[in-house]
């Protein structure tokens, strides 16, 4: 396991100009953050904070260690929502991506599902027609009895957009486990 100090100086490399330094600290701390998630969750509030950076590459970055270590900070993440949906929405696929697998993993709790649904359901309906399909997939993880119709109401509005036979087939996968819940 890798020292709190080791961590933090890695951390605060980040902060700093150094554009190679910056990128070599995110592989480093992405690698433990795969490993050992946990030890990452005190650092949170520093990775919220580097949500405004400039740098595309330091927002999305960030937004990786944040879905990696959502589930150890449950209620931090929950009351940052505002903040990760913002960068999602200004963001390009990785942020979005990552926005969606955090929603998942709050929608997953009782108290968090009846505010996380609804901003997934927003990402679904507006998600690019090639991203559109692992979403669905994944609000099938989380989506309950009573608002699988919801869900069902988007797939079908999109189907047109879809026009590879594979995603054709994983649309139709969804629509029958979604109507296997009706």
């Amino acid at each position: 396991m890798v020292q709190k100090p080791d961590l933090w100086s890695l951390i605060q490399d980040l902060k700093k100009s150094d554009k190679a330094l910056q990128k070599r600290s995110f592989t480093l701390i992405k690698r433990i953050c795969e490993k050992e998630p946990d030890v990452l969750a005190p650092y949170f509030d520093e990775f919220i904070g580097l949500l405004k950076s400039d740098y595309h590459r330091m927002r999305w970055g960030s937004m990786q260690i944040l879905n990696l270590i959502t589930e150890f900070a449950l209620e931090k993440t929950y009351k940052n929502l505002s903040v990760l949906e913002e960068t999602a929405q200004t963001g390009g696929i990785v942020e979005k991506d990552q926005w969606v697998s955090i929603l998942i993993q709050l929608g997953k709790k009782k108290d968090y599902y009846p505010h996380t649904f609804p901003l997934l359901l927003e990402q679904i309906w507006h998600a690019p027609t090639n991203q559109y399909p692992t979403y669905m997939e994944k609000a099938t993880q989380i989506v309950q009895k009573e608002d699988h119709e919801i869900l069902m109401h988007i797939l079908k509005s999109r189907w047109d957009e879809e026009t590879t036979g594979a995603k054709k087939a994983r649309i139709e996968r969804v629509l029958k486990k979604l109507s296997s819940l009706g």
